[in-house]
């Protein structure tokens, strides 16, 4: 039905958009958990609106998901569905698959995942931040949080994964600047 070999996943770096850090640790366990996926982690056609679901937009599973050789991206094969080219929108297969030999850089991949919002608190605890409470109750102060990593010039908090759901085709991917590879 298809198969793309060695897509990114999610690249070390800023989450354009996300106002979050992709550190080495999350990257690693971006890895690990689509490994743990017996049958690859399901991927669509862009991402599920708030108040639709992803059916009809179904294009595979990405499979041999690792991390790369610097190990600064989570890279897999994607194997398309023989239903991704009979989809209620056409042959979003063939689309893909066309625009990724003609134009990787004009789209990529973005993950879908469960945010470990505990280790997130946790992280940034460690380093700098403060737990403060005023009349709305506790929140967490960033004033003071100092990323440990020199590449966050920006001083983002970093992500933590909890579970991850899915990796799906789109536009505008945040944690791939270099498009679909």
């Amino acid at each position: 039905a298809g198969l793309i070999r060695g897509i990114s996943l999610c690249t070390r770096g800023e989450a354009l958009g996300h106002y979050r850090w992709l550190d080495a640790e999350f990257i690693a366990s971006v890895a690990d958990e689509a490994a743990l996926s017996a049958n690859g982690v399901k991927g669509r056609f862009t991402h599920p609106s708030l108040s639709g679901d992803g059916l009809g937009t179904f294009l595979g599973r990405t499979k041999a998901t690792r991390l790369d050789a610097g190990g600064e991206k989570v890279v897999g094969d994607l194997h398309f569905s023989r239903a991704a080219h009979r989809s209620p929108d056409g042959n979003l297969a063939t689309y893909v698959m066309d625009l990724a030999e003609g134009d990787p850089e004009a789209f990529g991949t973005s993950i879908v995942y469960e945010v470990d919002w505990e280790g997130e608190i946790d992280f940034v605890l460690e380093h700098g931040a403060e737990q403060k409470e005023d009349e709305y109750g506790l929140y967490i102060d960033l004033t003071n949080f100092r990323s440990p990593d020199p590449d966050n010039t920006k001083n983002m908090p970093h992500a933590r994964l909890k579970a991850l759901r899915a990796c799906d085709v789109v536009d505008e991917p945040a944690a791939n600047p270099d498009g679909l590879f």
